[in-house]
């Protein structure tokens, strides 16, 4: 981290504030706050695994389903929407 910070503090001419942005802060510090995150905020990991369980679910009733009613492209393209969603908000 500090390898980091001094490479952006000589890029920057020595400005640490204008340094520390969403390109060079990995974690957050006393230079590096929330705000200069890529997202900006502290994600809330619940929810996320919330969602992430519902649109698993919702994936594999589309499979089902869509096998069932034999609608073989609408099938496709909601399940592979749902395992991207799902994909989205595990990682």
């Amino acid at each position: 981290m500090l390898e980091i910070l001094l490479r952006a503090d000589a890029a920057s001419g020595g400005n640490m504030t204008r340094a520390a942005s969403y390109k060079t802060c990995e974690q957050i510090t006393e230079i590096c706050t929330v705000e200069r995150t890529t997202l900006g905020y502290y994600p809330n990991v619940g929810i996320n695994y919330f969602f992430a369980i519902g649109f698993g679910i919702a994936g594999l009733v589309t499979l089902v389903i869509g096998t069932w009613k034999k609608t073989w492209s609408y099938m496709a393209f909601i399940a592979a929407g749902c395992m991207l969603e799902l994909a989205g908000g595990l990682f």
